[in-house]
């Protein structure tokens, strides 16, 4: 068996979390239609952000599952979903107590946070061909 190149790596890394976090992120709450009552999407968001693994080995948060994701994907330029990581790991601990502007808006960091993982998997992909 030969021995994986970084580049293969790192984008393993980045499948995984393209899967891992990237698809569950925003899961539940791409399904609340517009003008669905603020309490749906804030529960689509808690499923989103504070159990985005659920698992035989129990449940783990967006925030916890990123930080373990994230060193192999440095190479990336992951500055972008740092950030809205950290404001989604915020909201979360708030998630009660947030309005409905900022649920939409704590939704919307999650689609782009689905949306950088994405681009960040395309670009080791193209790194490892």
């Amino acid at each position: 068996m030969r021995a994986m190149s970084n580049a293969e790596t790192v984008a393993e890394a980045a499948a995984r979390a393209r899967h891992d976090l990237g698809k569950y992120i925003a899961f539940q709450a791409r399904w609340v239609e517009p003008g669905a009552p603020v309490e749906a999407l804030r529960d689509a968001l808690r499923e989103d952000l504070l159990r985005t693994r659920r698992g035989p080995d129990g449940v783990v948060d967006a925030a916890t599952l990123w930080r373990g994701l994230r060193e192999p994907l440095l190479s990336l330029g992951i500055a972008g979903i740092d950030a809205r990581m950290e404001t989604l790991a915020a909201r979360a601990a708030a998630l009660d107590t947030l309005d409905e502007a900022t649920l939409l808006d704590t939704a919307r960091l999650a689609r782009e946070v689905a949306d950088e993982l994405r681009a960040a998997h395309a670009r080791a992909k193209e790194t490892s061909a």
